[in-house]
């Protein structure tokens, strides 16, 4: 008997090409992304909703937005990383 994979998404009426790979988003507080031990069989289409999720559990938890982490990241690492001029958005704080 041949094995059909379907999307975790949408169960196996979902047709897009597949995908194994580890979520690794659990330890953002989502309870809707799986741990990153749970492997999975998901299509590249709902690929992103599974970032969405963790990007909101993110921001909710730390109350920061990730776009503003991502951004003072960029231009800490550009320059001098070591010379912090600038203080890390509100909540930054929390991930060092």
């Amino acid at each position: 008997m041949k094995a059909t994979f379907g999307c975790v998404a949408t169960g196996p009426a979902c047709t897009g090409s597949r995908e194994f790979s580890h979520l690794d988003h659990a330890g953002m507080g989502s309870k809707r992304v799986p741990s990153y031990r749970n492997g999975v069989v998901k299509c590249t289409g709902h690929h992103h909703e599974y970032h969405q999720h963790g990007r909101e559990a993110f921001e909710e938890r730390f109350h920061v937005k990730l776009s503003a982490v991502a951004d003072w990241l960029a231009r800490e690492f550009d320059g001098d990383f070591l010379l912090m001029a600038e203080e890390p958005p509100i909540g930054v704080w929390r991930l060092r």
